[in-house]
């Protein structure tokens, strides 16, 4: 019988120096979709697994919108909630783990 399984790793550590590493690194855990939080803007993605990127700095997910998926910072705004922004990951999750493109890919 097949189980589903859902595991939360969270880089706690130093981060690598290079964000394709970084990823990497959690693709070796066995990620099949990573949720990558950037303030930098970073661009990276993954041909081996999906990427959703996340900023919660508004200014930059304004300026990088073709590149971030999503932008946390509408709390700090003021145009949303955490319930809503949560809401919005999670959509976002379901959308790309049942076949729909991230901005990455």
């Amino acid at each position: 019988m097949a189980v589903a399984k859902f595991v939360l790793f969270n880089n706690v550590r130093f981060p690598n120096i290079s964000d394709n590493a970084e990823i990497v690194e959690m693709i070796a855990f066995a990620a099949l979709l990573v949720l990558f939080t950037t303030d930098r803007g970073s661009v990276v993605g993954s041909a081996i697994s999906s990427v959703i990127k996340i900023s919660v700095n508004p200014e930059r997910y304004y300026n990088l919108s073709e590149d971030i998926d999503l932008n946390t910072g509408l709390i700090i705004e003021g145009k949303a909630t955490v319930v809503e922004v949560e809401q919005t990951i999670f959509e976002q999750m379901i959308n790309v783990i049942s076949g729909n493109m991230g901005k990455s890919e």
